[in-house]
């Protein structure tokens, strides 16, 4: 269908001075648009159809055609036509001089005006959503550089937006958390979802990211690849959120849980982990195993070489039993030499002394402290954890296999024998 257009000639005062429009034409499209038939429109004038400022508007553009004989285009411009009380519509209007009239084509285009209108409200939200979170945001392109970042990046880290701006952010990273580095370079590898980190890798991530002032500050990141409208190149929106505090605090707990020389479980952390493993397996049956492991003459590198040699010992041994078990086995030191490693998921008694057997190996290779093998043998006590077993108990009886494993001449493993074998499970 042809757009809405309509012939009128100008209506002028006695100075000349044009002050109406007088229909003398339209055509059927003009006719519904306007909502009147073409025998009522014809002989109207503009002031009749319109109200009182759209009629001005629209004689004021026509009159400059008529006088000035230049065509003119507006774009959405508001009109209410078919009823002069109804809700606003938007067009695409083009008048140009025929005479001393015009002829006016119109194109109804509301649902560009709204759409557009639509965008506007949702960047201006945007704008104010980045220039106000507490987030930092920024997109970068293919490369990893940015090309916009939010302002709340003063607020988190105390550069301003344009430092940050060409600037490759992972730059920022801390050197011992390159995950981040990972993520995007995954980003600009392919895939449209939220991107998938190597194996291993959360996300998000917690990186630390250099602030202004050369300072670090812990921040959660997640990455994303998006493709714009009208680019065949995609970008990276990244997000950071300040988690600095809640890693500190989170850190704070774990230093609580640790012991202070070795990094491993602390006694009141190894109790209460080992009470839920002792519940877990009254429910399953698990076979579960606790050793207890002492170093046979630790004395002696204390009162020879001195506490800060023998810490330096402890460091490694500690080390070294970690390196026996599994990840998901626990290891504990319960203060001076002795320490403590909690095994589930056993067939019986002998993987649990299989393992003891690797952790004596291990301490049999040559520990060197400025150029003193100060390495020593391991004595260790093992003990399985029955349906009754509490972890005072199982830990006294683990003790006392230990025990025997010293009177015995040390260098040893013995299980404790409190209770008998029926087949690969053990009886009260």
């Amino acid at each position: 269908m042809l757009d809405p257009f309509l012939l009128a000639f100008a209506m002028r005062d006695a100075s000349g001075a044009i002050i109406d429009l007088l229909y003398i034409d339209t055509n059927q499209a003009g006719c519904q648009s306007l909502g009147v038939s073409r025998d009522e429109l014809v002989g109207m004038c503009v002031r009749q159809t319109l109200p009182p400022q759209m009629a001005s508007d629209l004689i004021a553009a026509c009159a400059s055609v008529i006088d000035g004989g230049a065509s003119l285009h507006l774009s959405d411009e508001p009109y209410r036509l078919a009823d002069p009380d109804g809700p606003t519509r938007w067009f695409d209007l083009r008048i140009v001089q025929i005479a001393d009239g015009v002829s006016i084509t119109w194109h109804d285009v509301t649902e560009r005006h709204e759409a557009l209108e639509q965008v506007s409200r949702s960047e201006q939200r945007f704008r104010l959503l980045a220039e106000n979170s507490s987030d930092f945001v920024y997109f970068a392109d293919a490369e990893g550089r940015a090309s916009w970042v939010a302002p709340s990046v003063t607020r988190t880290l105390g550069w301003r937006p344009e430092d940050i701006v060409g600037m490759v952010v992972t730059d920022l990273v801390h050197p011992d958390d390159w995950d981040v580095v990972a993520a995007l370079g995954e980003a600009a590898s392919g895939g449209t979802e939220v991107i998938a980190l190597r194996p291993g890798v959360a996300h998000p991530i917690l990186a630390r990211l250099r602030q202004a002032d050369g300072a670090y500050r812990w921040m959660s990141v997640t990455a994303t690849r998006v493709h714009e409208q009208g680019s065949v190149e995609h970008s990276i929106v990244v997000g950071m959120r300040d988690v600095d505090e809640l890693v500190a605090t989170q850190a704070l707990a774990e230093r609580g849980q640790r012991d202070d020389l070795t990094g491993l479980v602390n006694r009141p952390s190894l109790l209460d982990r080992m009470e839920r493993i002792l519940s877990e397996n009254r429910r399953n049956s698990d076979v579960t195993a606790v050793l207890y492991c002492d170093v046979d003459h630790f004395k002696e590198i204390n009162d020879t070489f001195g506490h800060a040699v023998g810490d330096e010992v402890l460091r490694t041994i500690a080390l070294r039993i970690r390196q026996s078990v599994r990840d998901n086995d626990i290891v504990a030191r319960l203060g001076g030499d002795e320490f403590v490693v909690v095994l589930q998921g056993l067939a019986g008694p002998c993987d649990a002394e299989a393992v003891a057997e690797k952790i004596r190996r291990a301490m049999r290779e040559a520990l060197m402290v400025d150029g003193i093998d100060l390495s020593r043998s391991f004595s260790i006590g093992v003990a399985m954890v029955s349906a009754d077993s509490t972890p005072d108990r199982v830990l006294r009886d683990a003790d006392a296999a230990l025990y025997e494993a010293k009177e015995s001449g040390r260098d040893r493993t013995v299980t404790h024998r409190g209770h008998r074998l029926t087949g690969d499970r053990l009886t009260g």
